[in-house]
């Protein structure tokens, strides 16, 4: 956050926003529907989860749809994590050939010696 003082008025900037147009199906109406409707458990869900990570209120379509954006940006970064723990399983878990492993745990070794 920057603060600047000009002539005793104090500004905060905040960054900038970037507006975007997006057009929409009527699939992704329907969709987006159950979440902007108050009163639905869809709304009140989102509502929560907003809420949960400090976004403040879905008051309007917008709100909503940047939610429901922050959603779906986060699930998918716990997939990426997934993917990669998976990975790492694998690579470690024994599904690399037994003397490809010997060999990398041997060149480990002989760096791990060879700085003691």
């Amino acid at each position: 956050m920057y603060t600047v003082t000009y002539t005793n008025i104090r500004c905060i900037l905040l960054g900038m926003a970037k507006r975007l147009s997006l057009i929409l199906g009527d699939s992704d109406e329907s969709m987006l529907e159950a979440f902007l409707r108050a009163g639905t458990e869809h709304h009140r869900v989102l509502q929560h989860w907003a809420a949960e990570h400090g976004m403040g209120a879905i008051n309007s379509e917008a709100a909503a749809i940047r939610a429901l954006l922050r959603v779906g940006a986060d699930a998918l970064d716990d997939d990426v994590l997934d993917d990669g723990y998976a990975k790492l399983a694998e690579f470690y878990g024994g599904s690399e050939p037994a003397n490809e492993r010997r060999e990398a745990r041997d060149r480990y070794v002989a760096r791990t010696e060879a700085t003691t």
